[in-house]
């Protein structure tokens, strides 16, 4: 019978399932109001920065564990620790290439943090770039 209640033990304490911050109630909840940005028309040679709005609608700290890019054109800078209740930012910065005029633009962020819910996240930017 030892062996069962440490077999529950181990879950309920487990990364599969929250640990123990799920369990009691006390988990981060990101929260992103708008994870995609139309950007409308960029300029060549410019470059282009939007702010994501982040939100912590949880009972813990939400911590912003890491942000990928898939494109060394992007650059970004994020709030690594949110309080409960609180807000943070997610700033990218894009450099717009002249090669790019007169295409569409699409890059795709990706956003890592410790809310059981939404472990992973991701984040658009489109538009369109102008022509020369």
């Amino acid at each position: 019978m030892a062996w069962l209640a440490l077999a529950f033990l181990v879950w309920v304490w487990s990364p599969a399932t929250g640990g123990a911050s799920e369990a009691s109630g006390t988990a981060a909840r990101l929260i992103i109001e708008r994870p995609v940005f139309e950007g409308g028309r960029f300029e060549p040679g410019a470059v282009f920065r939007h702010e994501f709005m982040v939100r912590n609608e949880g009972r813990g700290p939400l911590e912003i564990r890491e942000v990928r890019v898939g494109c060394s054109c992007v650059v970004v800078d994020y709030d690594r620790l949110i309080p409960p209740g609180g807000t943070g930012r997610i700033t990218v910065a894009v450099s717009i290439h002249r090669e790019w005029a007169g295409r569409d633009l699409r890059r795709t962020i990706w956003v890592s943090s410790n809310d059981p819910l939404a472990g992973q996240t991701s984040l658009i930017l489109r538009g369109q770039v102008a022509a020369e």
